[in-house]
C-alpha cells in the first residue's frame, strides 16, 4: 500500500450514527467558548490515558471553526464550530488525534476503540456502555483493549 493512501473508510457513517445516538442519549450540552474547549482538550492530552496510548505530544490547539459546518481535526489542531462544542464531539476529534497511523482507516477499528475508551474515561462507563450498544446496532467494528499505536508514541 502506498504510504499516502489510507484504507477505505468503510464504517464512517456507522461511527457517526453511533456518535449521534450517544449525543441524543446524553442530551449533550455545549462546552461554550473555544477557551473552555481548549481547557477540556488540555485535560485529556495531559491525562494518563493519553500518555499511555499516544505518548507525550505538544499541545493540541483548538480553533473556533468559523466557516465550517462540522468539527474537524488535522495535525494537532481541532477546528470546532459553536454547534459542535459538545464533549462527545471533542472526544471524537481527539480520537482522530490519538490514532494518527496512516495504515489505518480514518474511522476504522482502531479509531472506534480510541473513541470508545475516551468516552468511557471522560464521560463515564454508562456512556461507554451506551456507545458500545450503538456500535453493535450500527455494525461498527472496534478493537477491544486497544492500547494505542506504537508509531505515534515518542
Amino acid at each position: 500500500m502506498s504510504p499516502d493512501k489510507r484504507p477505505r473508510d468503510s464504517q464512517r457513517i456507522r461511527v457517526y450514527r453511533a456518535h449521534w445516538a450517544l449525543d441524543d442519549h446524553l442530551k449533550a450540552k455545549s462546552l461554550g467558548s473555544v477557551d473552555e474547549v481548549q481547557a477540556f482538550v488540555d485535560s485529556v492530552v495531559q491525562s494518563r490515558w493519553w500518555r499511555e496510548r499516544v505518548g507525550g505530544r505538544a499541545r493540541i490547539r483548538v480553533g473556533d471553526g468559523r466557516g465550517r459546518r462540522s468539527a474537524g481535526s488535522i495535525g494537532g489542531e481541532i477546528r470546532i464550530p459553536r454547534a459542535s462544542r459538545t464533549v462527545p464531539t471533542v472526544l471524537h476529534e481527539l480520537a482522530h488525534e490519538a490514532v494518527r497511523d496512516p495504515s489505518t482507516a480514518i474511522h476504522g477499528p482502531e479509531y472506534a476503540a480510541a473513541f470508545l475508551q475516551l468516552v468511557e474515561g471522560f464521560i463515564g462507563h454508562e456512556a461507554g456502555a451506551y456507545l458500545r450498544m450503538a456500535y453493535l446496532a450500527q455494525g461498527v467494528r472496534w478493537i477491544e483493549g486497544w492500547t494505542g499505536n506504537p508509531r505515534s508514541r515518542p
